[in-house]
């Protein structure tokens, strides 16, 4: 049994991707998708993301938090999970991307490996929204939600 929904998970995300990947995105959709991978690949590379990508009144949350949270918050939290956390690699697939003026949201699905502070990996797979602003020529986050998937591998 366990074979068989393996199979179906490989399938359908193999499915997924196909899907995803078939679609064509608009420049604008483009744009949103480049500044979320420079989001990732910031936090990646150990870069404080926060002062780059994050509009001043953004208001964010996880599914592992109660409430969401300030830029100020963000930061607090950035700077302690990059004292006992580090992203080795992380893959996103985006689900769907919409354009409205200067607004836009972006769903996608993540894969990441972290490494914590007892060197232990952790593989966590999860779905995310970012809604981002445009401001001048740059977008800026100005909310998200999103989270680990609850299922376990």
């Amino acid at each position: 049994m366990k074979s068989v929904t393996l199979f179906l998970a490989f399938f359908f995300c193999f499915f997924l991707c196909l899907q995803t990947e078939a679609q064509q995105w608009t420049a604008e959709q483009q744009e949103i998708w480049k500044t979320v991978n420079a989001q990732w690949q910031a936090d990646k590379d150990g870069k404080n993301w926060v002062d780059e990508f994050v509009h001043p009144d953004c208001f964010g949350w996880n599914n592992s938090t109660p409430t969401p949270s300030n830029r100020n918050n963000i930061t607090r939290w950035f700077k302690a999970y990059q004292s006992i956390s580090k992203t080795l690699e992380y893959q996103i697939t985006p689900a769907a991307i919409v354009v409205k003026g200067n607004f836009a949201i972006a769903h996608y699905y993540y894969v990441v490996l972290n490494e914590n502070y007892d060197k232990k990996i952790e593989r966590e797979t999860g779905r995310w929204t970012d809604i981002l602003i445009k401001e001048g020529d740059k977008w800026l986050f100005i909310a998200w939600q999103g989270g680990a998937d609850k299922s376990k591998e």
